[in-house]
């Protein structure tokens, strides 16, 4: 079921979470290794991250593209999805399902994914190679619930990105500290382009004022 904020806004991190079931998440814990409750908490925090990296990645034209090709690579996960709980009671079925998730990573964080992983294994108590695993778990229940919306055209693939970027301020507000501290997800667009003419002594007053000049 699609779920709207007030204003109209879909609210995706909430279906992200509710596409891995209690039934997903006990066996996914098995398979990394983790407990279970540090496993639910790693994968709570791991949503607002992989979103967070999705929006930036959709901030340009190339990466909006990339990460249509992504969705286009990935249009048979909501399929595997549904069989998810039996495909982790398989190492060799997962590891195939994980392997699409893990070039999904690749693309959205490149080498941060490193530093993230770090930063859940930290703070839930599992291991960095578990924390791993799990965000790769977590970016293939993405392109299953995105893969599935526009399979029921409830979305064009176009309107994806419109979607994802949307969720800037809801996902901004839901990042993890330590994980803020590498994907770096302002609320406000604006605030982000202070900061970066800010760190080159520019102010968005006087980048206006030498517009007006040039």
């Amino acid at each position: 079921m699609t779920c709207f904020r007030q204003g109209g806004i879909m609210e995706l991190l909430a279906q992200i979470r509710n596409a891995l079931s209690a039934d997903s998440v006990r066996r996914a814990s098995v398979f990394v290794g983790a407990d279970e409750n540090r496993t639910r908490r790693a994968i709570g925090q791991l949503v607002p991250a992989v979103m967070a990296a999705s929006i930036n990645l959709v901030s340009t034209d190339d990466g909006a593209f990339s990460f249509q090709c992504m969705l286009q690579e990935g249009r048979h996960v909501d399929v595997l999805m549904g069989e998810l709980p039996s495909l982790l009671n398989s190492r060799d079925s997962a590891r195939s399902l994980l392997s699409v998730g893990e070039r999904a990573i690749d693309r959205l964080m490149g080498k941060q994914s490193v530093a993230i992983a770090h930063a859940i294994a930290e703070e839930c108590g599992i291991t960095e190679p578990a924390a791993a695993e799990l965000m790769q778990l977590v970016s293939l229940a993405m392109l299953g619930l995105l893969g599935r919306m526009i399979s029921e055209d409830q979305i064009t693939r176009r309107g994806v990105i419109d979607v994802i970027r949307n969720q800037r301020g809801m996902t901004a507000r839901a990042l993890p500290p330590e994980v803020a501290k590498v994907i770096e997800l302002y609320e406000n667009p604006r605030d982000e382009m202070e900061e970066v003419l800010a760190a080159s002594g520019w102010s968005l007053r006087k980048l206006r004022v030498f517009r007006l000049f040039t």
